[in-house]
């Protein structure tokens, strides 16, 4: 594929994503997992008013970790 300008290219980067269902949330998504995406569709919508962080591009990614007790429950 040929770009007209270089900052046209992705990061061209592949990934491969893995989850499970369980309780942690309502729609049985690890919190982890949703905290991620509520992160990225406010980064899209940053991106899409293009005032701040002009920077960011359609291919933006996010990682949210989790600390849990031995319990099973999140740490505080």
């Amino acid at each position: 594929m040929v770009r007209e300008k270089e900052e046209d290219q992705g990061a061209g980067d592949q990934g491969m994503m893995f989850g499970y269902a369980c309780r942690e949330m309502d729609n049985y998504m690890p919190l982890a997992i949703e905290l991620a995406h509520r992160l990225l569709q406010e980064l899209a919508v940053i991106r899409k008013e293009g005032n701040k962080m002009k920077y960011l591009a359609p291919d933006a990614k996010s990682q949210v970790t989790v600390e849990y007790t031995i319990k099973g429950k999140q740490s505080e």
